[in-house]
């Protein structure tokens, strides 16, 4: 099991790939109004990795060990569907 802080990092360094690849996404889509849903979507997608990162932050000790566990199973969850929403958008 990854400590808390290299979880941490691991989870804001996809948080901040998953933004700079959606504020691209979003630049190029202002003239396609198909794709603003989609970008609705991801938006809602990025705003919930920013929780669940926030709710990492607050935590600590046992209370880590517990949250680990259904954390990395969310954030596996999330990551697929942000994957899957840029390439449909690229």
């Amino acid at each position: 099991m990854d400590s808390l802080e290299t979880f941490n990092k691991k989870m804001q360094q996809n948080v901040e790939q998953w933004k700079s690849e959606i504020d691209s996404i979003k630049y190029a889509a202002k003239t396609s109004s198909s794709n603003q849903q989609q970008i609705k979507e991801l938006i809602e997608l990025q705003e919930s990795a920013y929780q669940k990162l926030a709710e990492l932050h607050e935590t600590s000790g046992d209370s880590w060990r517990d949250l680990h566990k259904e954390t990395q199973k969310d954030w596996q969850e999330l990551e697929r569907k942000i994957t899957q929403a840029i390439k449909i958008m690229k």
